[in-house]
């Protein structure tokens, strides 16, 4: 049983060493290296059983693997609850991006949290009908200027504390919800700003080839809908500053992700934010969600270093 043990923790070590260092390589290459690192964070969490395993077996090759991944998750997570806080006695503009989830049981709530965070402006995904009669009747004093596409799960909504303009997005690729853009008129001049929803990665099939093709097809597609946002940056955007506040449906480790963070698009969470981040998904709302918290960080605000 303990070699069993041991030629396990083997497999489990260097397969995830060999994902990790693969993918700063050369990239979402296919579904192999994809799907772990969408969910690397979680496959870490046995790393402890397999030191556990290596220190009792003394085995070499075990010590060397599980120190080398456990470097490699280091480099990944750590900077992460090392930044600096924002800087103070700036003038300040607050920002909130909400996925409400579809058909939501509890549009009040939902006008609640948005109401407390009294944020100057909020991207909302998911948003139906009732949501946004809701929202629209009971945070019509604190937010003035509201438009929402009330879809369900590609609905989309804004509330903005400022008015804007709506804008043109040109689009080919396929979003779950369309892309709102608008200029906003505030007091620190005109910002640009798009709401969106990226393409989801869900392929609900039995069949295995047809599986894999969908998780490669939906990666390449949401690479397309991040080129789409910095296209319309180029055309529209000028010299204004810009944000972003987005259900991007991928992790931070994709190639979307560095597509959409080649330009000056910088993520605020890893600008100001301490830990994680992971949003995704609440327990008991999801299938994936078989953890009592959440491990996938998918939700994003990204803006330009103006602001």
């Amino acid at each position: 049983m303990s070699k069993f043990l041991t030629r396990l923790a083997l497999v489990y070590v260097w397969a995830l060493v060999a994902v990790r260092l693969i993918y700063m390589l050369i990239g979402d290459w296919k579904w192999p290296i994809i799907i772990p690192m969408m969910f690397f964070a979680v496959l870490l969490v046995p790393v402890a059983i397999a030191w556990a395993i290596a220190l009792r077996s003394r085995s070499r090759f075990l010590l060397i693997g599980c120190t080398l991944l456990t470097l490699l998750a280091v480099q990944m997570y750590f900077p992460r609850f090392n930044r600096a806080n924002a800087e103070t006695g700036a003038a300040t503009f607050t920002v909130v991006s909400f996925n409400v989830l579809g058909v939501n049981p509890d549009p009040e709530n939902v006008a609640r949290i948005v109401a407390e965070a009294d944020a100057d402006i909020v991207g909302l995904q998911e948003v139906d009908s009732v949501m946004a009669n809701t929202l629209e009747t009971v945070l019509a004093e604190q937010y003035p200027y509201q438009w929402h596409d009330p879809q369900g799960i590609p609905g989309m909504g804004i509330l903005s504390k400022h008015p804007f303009e709506r804008q043109p997005f040109e689009s080919n690729s396929i979003w779950v919800g369309q892309t709102q853009p608008v200029i906003l008129d505030t007091p620190h001049g005109e910002i640009a700003w798009v709401n969106q929803h990226y393409i989801v990665t869900a392929p609900f099939t039995r069949d295995p080839v047809e599986f894999t093709n969908i998780i490669n097809w939906t990666f390449d597609e949401r690479t397309v809908n991040a080129q789409e946002t910095l296209n319309w940056q180029s055309a529209v955007v000028g010299e204004r500053p810009m944000l972003v506040t987005m259900d991007f449906n991928g992790t931070d480790f994709s190639d979307a992700y560095e597509v959409i963070t080649s330009g000056n698009l910088a993520d605020t969470w890893l600008e100001v934010g301490r830990g994680f981040g992971f949003t995704f998904p609440p327990f008991g709302t999801h299938p994936l969600a078989v953890l009592p918290f959440p491990y996938l960080r998918l939700d994003y605000i990204l803006h330009t270093p103006e602001l």
